[in-house]
């Protein structure tokens, strides 16, 4: 089974699905005994029948008797050795067995006895990039992607395999064009982030992963899909929930993960995720209730505590948010959605030591991530300005040619009555650089601060005017207050007292809406 996972943005969450990851179960109660019978009677009467022997083993692999399955299939290839569908079931059986060789040969068969199948060549290409076959996956691929060009799920195999061969300028173009025929399949930005960091292009890189998901391309597998549908199993409403939801079809998610829950209550994998196709079906008072029972029945899964943290966030309540997010840190302290949101929730609160401490975490979590420290600087500097500005160094350190981190590094000097002389004058020194490449009036701003951070107040103040003058129509009328008492205090000589920092998201992060969690 595919796992799903969420991806994160500067706003908040996105992506549907949070966990997947089914619990061990005893061995699963056939459903439709009913049906077994019916399949055994056809057998019987039909011995030499090799669609009669092919359906015992759907029927098998569907409740996952893997064993089973494997036999019958076998005997259905002796009847019929030209069929390709039971030599492709039989490689997804072994497949889900984790024995990948014999798997491999399976697979073959059913491409050389099929080779115009879109997903007989992916799970083929699947399996050979797993064994290190690498030619032989991109071969199967592009011959295949000549037959289906708009196959998101193609394309996205072909680029994932050229990432793993070591040709990732290829792996992104592959990508690219996948997410140009699927838009939605957000997990791709994941290989395709990694393919970029590879090419060098690190900024697009950082780009692609901020949009990472969950949702995969479509892969169209009508073989698969026939044999799963004779299941009537946890596992099978479970998987087919999943699926749904990635897919967009929330209600009918929704109905098959319920069944799922009723057949299992007491996994807290289903009951979360349960829970989240609620949520965005505008359901939420029923999420919490689902969320809740998940927790009576398994007080320490750290998925539903921080389901239940959205949940409080998205009505409003900041307090009882924060809370639900230290409960999911307290059981998972290595789980970046908490610790994100935790600190966004802390700054709204102004517990700015807390959402420091959150940010400088989260940071070490993902440390690709140079927002994370921008984000860190700014808390910090609400208590211990000194440390936001060591912070923002880093920062400069890290993108030494980046305006932006030049700037937030001038206007936290600028802004911290204790910061080392030494830091006013590099400060000033960047501001100076950056007016003579940039004369736009924000660098201006800028140099009127560190000007003022270094004593030269009349000097701070003419070009504090000229910038203003230059935004004029541009100010909202709160910009112009803030810059008119910026004005004001460089004629009084003091320095500012708060950093004017242009994203005020920054300083005030907003809460998730219903739209950044879908």
């Amino acid at each position: 089974m595919r796992l799903f996972f969420a991806n994160f943005t500067d706003a908040g969450l996105g992506g549907l699905l949070l966990v997947c990851c089914l619990s061990v179960l005893p061995a699963a109660t056939l459903a439709a005994d009913d049906l077994l019978a019916e399949l055994t009677a056809r057998q019987q009467a039909a011995p030499r029948d090799s669609e009669a022997a092919g359906n015992l083993g759907r029927y098998f692999h569907a409740h996952e008797q893997l064993d089973q399955a494997l036999q019958w299939y076998a005997r259905a290839i002796d009847l019929k050795p030209e069929e390709w569908r039971w030599h492709y079931l039989a490689g997804l059986a072994l497949t889900e067995g984790a024995q990948a060789q014999p798997a491999l040969q399976y697979l073959r068969k059913a491409y050389q006895l099929s080779p115009e199948g879109e997903a007989v060549a992916v799970q083929l290409a699947r399996m050979a990039s797993t064994l290190g076959q690498f030619d032989e996956a991109i071969g199967v691929l592009t011959e295949t992607v000549v037959n289906n060009p708009e196959s998101a799920a193609v394309l996205s195999e072909l680029g994932i395999a050229s990432l793993a061969s070591g040709n990732p300028a290829a792996a992104v173009s592959y990508l690219q064009q996948a997410l140009l025929v699927e838009p939605g399949a957000d997990r791709l930005y994941f290989p395709l982030a990694n393919a970029l960091r590879a090419t060098g292009d690190r900024q697009a890189a950082r780009l692609a992963a901020s949009k990472a998901g969950a949702k995969a391309p479509r892969l169209i597998d009508p073989v698969a899909d026939e044999m799963r549908s004779m299941s009537r199993s946890y596992s099978f409403y479970m998987s087919q929930g999943l699926l749904a939801a990635s897919s967009g079809d929330l209600p009918a998610a929704r109905d098959l993960l319920q069944r799922a829950v009723e057949q299992n209550p007491t996994d807290p994998t289903v009951g979360v995720n349960f829970a989240r196709v609620l949520e965005n079906l505008g359901e939420q008072a029923l999420a919490e209730i689902e969320l809740k029972r998940v927790l009576e029945h398994n007080s320490a899964n750290a998925p539903a505590w921080f389901n239940l943290g959205v949940l409080a966030e998205l009505a409003g309540d900041d307090t009882l948010a924060l809370q639900r997010y230290n409960q999911a840190l307290s059981i998972n302290p290595e789980d970046f959605r908490s610790r994100l949101l935790a600190a966004s929730a802390a700054m709204r609160l102004n517990q700015f030591d807390l959402a420091s401490e959150h940010y400088a975490l989260a940071a070490q979590l993902k440390p690709e991530r140079d927002e994370l420290l921008v984000r860190q600087a700014i808390s910090q500097w609400r208590g211990d300005c000194a440390s936001a500005v060591a912070t923002a160094l880093r920062v400069v350190q890290r993108r030494p040619e980046d305006p932006a981190a030049l700037t937030l590094y001038i206007r936290l000097v600028s802004t911290c009555p204790s910061a080392p002389a030494e830091a006013a004058n590099n400060a000033l020194n960047a501001a100076r650089n950056l007016a003579q490449l940039d004369s736009s009036p924000v660098m201006g701003i800028n140099l009127a601060m560190a000007e003022a951070a270094s004593g030269n107040y009349a000097s701070a103040v003419k070009i504090h005017q000229q910038a203003i003058s230059s935004l004029g129509g541009q100010l909202t009328a709160s910009q112009r207050q803030v810059l008119d008492q910026l004005g004001q205090r460089y004629q009084a000589q003091q320095l500012s007292n708060r950093p004017f920092i242009f994203n005020e998201q920054v300083l005030n992060p907003p809460r998730l809406t219903p739209a950044d969690r879908r």
